[in-house]
């Protein structure tokens, strides 16, 4: 539906591992990059977990070098804040694969919930 073909989007992550992996440092500080917009190292937000349910969501206003947090829902004193690291539509195995590109399975509460709900779905259809 989105376009996302997680077949190619491995094909092609591998071949940029391995081309990146035949650069030396200065080859790929001179290499060209994309331009994305909202491209930044932010070292908080780079530490902030993820979650198929955040409790906040990442902005760039106005294209600008400036990040704004914002809490999706009332948060408790001492919660920790969690962002999507991909598009929260997918179904819970399409969500997985993607994020198996940046090193982890999900284990979030979202994921743990529909992971079980297609369990039993799947064990009524074999009874």
């Amino acid at each position: 539906a989105d376009g996302f073909n997680p077949a190619v989007a491995s094909a092609a992550m591998a071949e940029a591992r391995e081309a990146v992996a035949r650069m030396s440092f200065e080859q790929l500080l001179q290499a060209p990059w994309p331009s994305m917009h909202g491209i930044a190292l932010f070292p908080t937000v780079a530490r902030t977990n993820h979650s198929c349910d955040p409790s906040a969501c990442i902005q760039f206003p106005s294209n600008s070098a400036r990040l704004t947090a914002t809490a999706l829902r009332p948060l408790a004193v001492g919660e920790e804040l969690s962002i999507s690291y991909i598009r929260q539509d997918a179904d819970v195995r399409s969500r997985k694969q993607q994020l198996l590109e940046y090193g982890f399975v999900c284990s979030c509460d979202r994921c743990l919930r529909e992971d079980s709900a297609q369990v039993r779905k799947a064990n009524k259809r074999l009874k």
